[in-house]
């Protein structure tokens, strides 16, 4: 989110992502993010100079709710999807997508780029939710948005500085800009096998071009 507030970004990144722990030792994102947030955030910072001003985490479960809250989310595919392992089976078209169908969708890893595979579909379901969201029924509902911010409070995570205060103003500062549309991108990366296992590797100049205009937070953060 820029200072202004002027815009704001989706960056997806992979999890699979080589970084190296406090300790100088090469880790995945995820075996890092398995010790809670904060080496998580350190590696993040370190690794890819990344500042870091809050962070949010929301579980699954939360997931799941907000789209029962909705009813369904519609989601459109070029192509079927067939995944045995998370259980996803689509014809080509549009589909209304209930709580089961949407995390069968997005954990799906299914095509050649397997996990690039899944980022792409989780950023094309938030845009699908943002859509559901912004189609002028549920923001004049209260009962409706008062039930979603309860599915999202009791499945959240947040830094200490990240109160609810904050998070009302920041959602009333950036709701004209979500609204005119949330840019998403995933992190310039590749695969790439270290000392015999599966790693994503940050692509340098890519890497560097989309974190470098990120200003640094004032203040401890």
């Amino acid at each position: 989110i820029s200072a202004d507030r002027g815009t704001v970004t989706l960056v997806s990144i992979p999890r699979d992502l080589l970084v190296f722990d406090a300790d100088g030792q090469p880790r995945k994102l995820t075996d890092l993010f398995a010790g809670g947030p904060d080496p998580l955030l350190r590696a993040l910072r370190s690794n890819l100079g990344l500042p870091v001003n809050h962070f949010a985490m929301v579980s699954l479960g939360g997931f799941i709710d907000i789209v029962r809250t909705l009813g369904s989310v519609e989601v459109c595919l070029e192509r079927p999807l067939v995944d045995v392992k998370s259980g996803a089976d689509f014809e080509a078209g549009c589909h209304e997508m209930g709580p089961r169908d949407a995390l069968a969708f997005v954990r799906s890893r299914s095509g050649p780029r397997s996990d690039f595979e899944r980022i792409d579909r989780q950023q094309q379901f938030i845009r699908s939710v943002l859509a559901r969201l912004f189609d002028g029924r549920v923001f004049t509902d209260p009962a409706l948005v008062y039930q979603l911010v309860d599915d999202v409070a009791s499945n959240l995570v947040t830094d200490d500085r990240l109160g609810l205060a904050e998070m009302r103003s920041l959602s009333t500062e950036m709701l004209g800009v979500v609204r005119d549309g949330l840019p998403m991108m995933t992190l310039p990366s590749y695969p790439r096998t270290v000392a015999g296992r599966a790693y994503v590797l940050p692509y340098g100049p890519g890497a560097r071009a989309l974190v470098d205009p990120v200003p640094e937070p004032q203040g401890p953060g």
